[in-house]
């Protein structure tokens, strides 16, 4: 009942009505004739370029009295370069049959946005498979990284200790070659006197 339907027939290369559905916001082409005879295919091929040339994946061809052509029965869903029309022949339906084609057009439309939603749904889980590839290749870089600064922080230490080690020792030849020197400039300051 929330489904809206605006009038199209005054403009050219268009359907008769144009219905929005409700749920799922999708635009749906909707051709009434009203043949003596049996509805020709040039009706039909015209049905089909107007679905097309307005880009809706949905139609539904409402003869109201007589049969179609290439349609067996009162009720036929066909597709054509992906796009879905039912076509009904509405006395043989108790003149409820455009009511039934919208339904059932309706409920495609419904079954098609599912899938349309798990391929996005198995598109996302992808992503994030991918996703968690990477972060688990980025936690590994991450743990490199704190391996190398380990490494580094002891390199520092022993090159700390060991640079200590030599300051001292130059520290204490320093203060041995010193004492030597002294003692030589007072070995020599004796000889002078």
């Amino acid at each position: 009942m929330d489904d809206s339907f605006e009038d199209v027939s005054r403009i050219g290369k268009y359907s008769d009505i144009l219905a929005t559905t409700s749920d799922t916001k999708i635009p749906v082409l909707i051709e009434l004739k009203d043949y003596k005879g049996t509805v020709p295919s040039e009706e039909i091929d015209k049905f089909w370029r107007d679905m097309e040339r307005r880009g809706t994946r949905y139609g539904i061809f409402v003869s109201m009295r007589s049969g179609i052509t290439k349609c067996s029965g009162c009720i036929n869903i066909k597709t054509e370069m992906n796009r879905t029309g039912v076509f009904v022949v509405n006395s043989e339906l108790n003149w409820s049959g455009h009511l039934f084609a919208f339904y059932v057009v309706k409920k495609v439309a419904e079954l098609d946005s599912m899938k349309k939603k798990e391929l996005k749904g198995e598109e996302l889980g992808k992503v994030i498979t991918k996703i968690n590839n990477h972060c688990l290749e980025l936690q590994k870089n991450v743990e490199s990284i704190d391996a190398i600064s380990t490494i580094a922080d002891s390199l520092r230490t022993t090159c700390k200790n060991r640079l200590d080690e030599l300051i001292t020792l130059a520290n204490a030849y320093k203060r041995t070659l010193s004492g030597k020197i002294d003692e030589i400039f007072e070995e020599i300051k004796k000889v002078e006197i």
